[in-house]
C-alpha cells in the first residue's frame, strides 16, 4: 500500500516486484484507495498481511498514523508492516514506533521482504496445525 508521497507508490510498486521474485504474492494499492471515504471498499480478500510504504519527509507523521488506523479498522487481524524509508542510518524514532499501530517497522527494502517472508511461513505453520475441515 502506497503513503500519500511522492514516491510513495513508486517505492511499493519496488517491493511488490521484489516479493514476486521470492515467490511471495503481492499486489500494489494507491494512496487514494485507502481514503477514509473509500477504505470501505477495499478489496481485502486474501490478505494475509499489508505493507505501508512511505518514503519519509521531515516532519510529523500524522497521516501516516491515521492511514494504519483505518486499516486496523478494516482488518483487525491482519500483521501491518510500516515500510519507512528514511534514508538514514539511524534507528527510528521511539515516539514514532510508539505511535504507529503496526506489528513491524522495517527502514529498508530487505527487512519488508524479510518481515513478509517470515508471515508468509508464520501463516503456513497455523494453516499446518487448523484441524481439515470435515
Amino acid at each position: 500500500m502506497a503513503g500519500r508521497g511522492p514516491l510513495d507508490e513508486i517505492s511499493a510498486l519496488l517491493l511488490a516486484q521484489i516479493l514476486g521474485k521470492h515467490g511471495l504474492g503481492a499486489r500494489v494499492v494507491p494512496h487514494a484507495a485507502v481514503s477514509r471515504r473509500d477504505i470501505a471498499r477495499l478489496d481485502t480478500r486474501g490478505a494475509l498481511m499489508v505493507c505501508v510504504c512511505v518514503v519519509q519527509m521531515p516532519g510529523a507523521p500524522s497521516h501516516l498514523r491515521y492511514l494504519l488506523r483505518r486499516l486496523r479498522q478494516v482488518l483487525p487481524q491482519t500483521p501491518i508492516v510500516a515500510g519507512i524509508w528514511t534514508g538514514q542510518e539511524a534507528g527510528l524514532d521511539e515516539r514514532l514506533q510508539d505511535n504507529l499501530e503496526a506489528r513491524h517497522i522495517v527502514r529498508t527494502l530487505r527487512d519488508a521482504v524479510l518481515a513478509c517472508a517470515r508471515a508468509a511461513v508464520e501463516e503456513a505453520d497455523q494453516d499446518a496445525r487448523r484441524p481439515a475441515s470435515p
